[in-house]
């Protein structure tokens, strides 16, 4: 039936990786590979065309059920992913409220520490002004004692 057909049709090559087995039993069942994969499309075919036209309605009504039911999976798992990345992220969002806290303490200390060490630097000046010695006498220079 298709060697006929063929001879007038234009040809197209087609290329596969198929299982091994499938191959042997290929080799020992026909004569060439072409041969059986054109016998197993034309069967393929045939067979896909009864079924539409036997079943037509039965296969709708069930591609719609099980449509049907894979959407309602697709869409709990879905709720269930944003339920837990809403988790996630108020885990994060305590972290940074944590991580604020602990920031604005370091700054606190900082600013403690920043006037401690200015009010000692003012207390050090102090103290150096009291250590120097008077320069009151208007004289002659110390190094000049003749």
């Amino acid at each position: 039936m298709y060697d006929n057909v063929s001879q007038k049709e234009d040809r197209i090559r087609v290329n596969a990786r198929i299982p091994k087995s499938l191959y042997d039993w290929v080799c020992l069942e026909y004569d060439n590979l072409s041969q059986a994969v054109n016998d197993g499309l034309e069967t393929l075919k045939e067979s896909k065309l009864s079924s539409c036209r036997t079943g037509n309605h039965i296969t709708q009504q069930n591609d719609i059920q099980m449509h049907t039911s894979v959407s309602t999976v697709v869409i709990q798992e879905q709720k269930a992913r944003i339920e837990d990345m809403k988790s996630q992220v108020q885990e994060l969002c305590e972290q940074l409220h944590t991580k604020d806290e602990q920031i604005e303490k370091l700054n606190e200390n900082m600013h403690k520490q920043a006037v401690h060490i200015q009010s000692l630097i003012q207390e050090n000046s102090r103290l150096n002004i009291k250590l120097l010695p008077d320069n009151t006498e208007k004289g002659r220079p110390w190094w000049r004692f003749w």
